[in-house]
């Protein structure tokens, strides 16, 4: 990913005479950032965010004012559309017959993921304070804790299990649809 955003820097400062087609080479090479991580079996999601990371750092510079409010704009609809067909998504999955309840699962897996999510916050956000100027208020850290709840990754995720390699998936589906809710 950082590589794919090295070479978009460098891309783009070749395109002072052609900046409409600047957006689109920061799509495409973040995607072929993705693809080439799926190639070799790592994570395209880490691939792309190391990417996104270098091209905030080092493509925002290169391009035209206008480009940089086409990719900021588009990105927020995709990231949008995306997040609602996930949701959409977990609606329709939460009203099939497939579902596996286990009480006590259900139980202990909302109260791990909220303890433990609590706990990270708690000491991240300690660790991170002793090398702030500016430190991180306890509402602050109420908010990250709550916040970060959402679960449309684990459902993503849950949702690629295969049931017949791994024969507890709807029962961790019911449990991520609970904990979602």
């Amino acid at each position: 990913g950082i590589i794919w955003g090295f070479l978009t820097a460098f891309v783009t400062r070749l395109t002072s005479q052609v900046r409409v087609i600047e957006p689109i080479f920061v799509f495409v090479m973040a995607y072929l950032a993705y693809l080439n991580a799926e190639i070799f079996h790592l994570s395209g999601i880490l691939s792309i965010t190391f990417c996104g990371i270098t091209m905030k750092n080092y493509v925002e510079q290169n391009i035209s004012s206008k480009s940089h409010t086409t990719i900021k704009y588009a990105m927020k609809m995709l990231a949008s559309s995306s997040e609602t067909v996930i949701f959409m998504f977990l609606g329709v999955s939460t009203i099939q017959s497939t579902h596996d309840w286990n009480t006590w699962f259900v139980i202990l897996t909302i109260l791990f993921c909220s303890v433990y999510r609590i706990l990270g916050v708690l000491i991240f956000s300690a660790v991170c304070n002793r090398f702030r100027v500016k430190k991180i208020a306890f509402v602050d850290k109420f908010v990250m804790s709550y916040g970060g709840l959402r679960g449309a990754v684990a459902f993503a995720l849950v949702i690629t299990i295969d049931p017949h390699h791994i024969p507890l998936q709807p029962m961790f589906l019911t449990a991520t649809i609970a904990m979602v809710y």
